[in-house]
């Protein structure tokens, strides 16, 4: 027997019609920060959104070599941004509250990252991305994101939510930038039950690459995604200092372990893209939703 493949609508439909059972059927929902309103989760939830789509977008349009992701944003089109604007809504009509707190983190991060490539393409071709994502203004300072009927920006995504439910320095790595000196997003999607494995991974590799530490000594320079996220480190640089000595491998390691301050922040700010090599990668006539494990149809 033939089996059809559900329409956006009626996943969307069913995944929160589930999910809002689950909150009916139990009262074991938790505050993990009583003053916060994205706060609330339900440790008992085994549903989890669809990923799927994202990762066969990755994996058209993405590209990893020496410890970068670039996107080949010439490349997406309209099919791309297509994608793009249908997934973000799909993740939008997610009632968040209702998943445990691992699953919570993982929809953040890909909310994030997938509205951020969105504003990213439409931008395209910029070469240069510090006025998309900084000032007041910016394309992650505006409120193009409604979850659980609350309006929110991208920069509130990242210091809201991400960096303050989840007191943990490593969430920074997973938290996509579209510029070249970024920490480098996997090429698949981030899942529950390995995202701080992911995190922990992306961590070391940015740490010991070419854009983290870009001068050592006692007063290192260090990239700006530090001071941008400098709240992930309690706003201290001896926290920070502390946390790149504990991922520093080998010559890093001693050239960085008398450090004392944070000697000044430099990053690249240019777009971190490839141009596509190989038109068979592109998501095809189908499109996502016909390779997309259940989103689109």
């Amino acid at each position: 027997m033939t089996q059809t493949t559900p329409s956006l609508f009626e996943w969307r439909t069913t995944f929160a019609a589930v999910l809002l059972g689950i909150a009916a059927a139990t009262v074991s929902v938790h505050e993990a920060h009583a003053e916060s309103r994205w706060s609330v989760y339900n440790p008992q939830n085994t549903q989890t959104p669809d990923y799927a789509p994202l990762d066969v977008f990755f994996g058209a349009y993405a590209d990893t070599k020496r410890a970068q992701t670039t996107f080949a944003y010439q490349a997406m089109g309209s099919r791309g941004a297509k994608f793009l604007n249908d997934y973000v809504s799909y993740l939008q009509s997610i009632p968040v509250s209702q998943l445990n707190r691992d699953q919570q983190l993982a929809f953040w991060l890909n909310l994030h990252n997938a509205a951020a490539m969105r504003e990213t393409l439409g931008a395209y071709p910029t070469r240069r991305v510090e006025a998309l994502v900084t000032g007041t203004g910016s394309a992650w300072s505006r409120k193009t994101l409604i979850v659980e009927g609350v309006p929110l920006s991208l920069a509130e995504i990242e210091t809201d939510i991400l960096l303050t439910e989840w007191q943990d320095p490593r969430v920074i790595y997973g938290i996509y930038l579209p510029a070249k000196a970024a920490p480098a997003l996997p090429t698949r999607a981030f899942k529950a039950d390995s995202v701080y494995k992911k995190l922990e991974e992306a961590a070391g590799r940015y740490v010991n690459g070419r854009y983290a530490v870009t001068k050592t000594g006692n007063n290192p320079t260090v990239s700006l995604v530090y001071q941008r996220f400098k709240r992930a480190f309690g706003d201290d640089e001896t926290t920070m200092i502390s946390h790149l000595q504990s991922y520093a491998k080998s010559r890093l390691a001693r050239r960085i372990a008398d450090a004392q301050s944070i000697g000044g922040y430099e990053f690249d700010w240019a777009l971190n893209e490839h141009k596509p090599r190989q038109p068979s990668r592109s998501l095809g006539a189908g499109g996502v939703g016909s390779r997309g494990g259940g989103f689109g149809s």
